[in-house]
């Protein structure tokens, strides 16, 4: 399958495929801003969000 091909299929603009292919962009990059937040805050923030949404569905569950 050209890319062209798999550009089409899959959604992806073709001057994104073209770039990656000619080394204009580093087929690692990542798009999109650096996080805020660093790895380890925001694990521990989604398992303190999951126990407490965890709470507040058990109070509500009917036996």
């Amino acid at each position: 399958m050209s890319y062209r091909k798999a550009c089409s299929k899959f959604g992806v603009p073709v001057m994104t495929i073209q770039n990656r292919i000619s080394g204009k962009v580093d087929e690692l990059a990542h798009a999109g801003r650096p996080t805020v937040i660093p790895a380890e805050v925001e694990v521990e923030l989604v398992e303190k969000i999951k126990r407490a949404a965890n709470m507040v569905c058990s109070c509500f569950y009917v036996h």
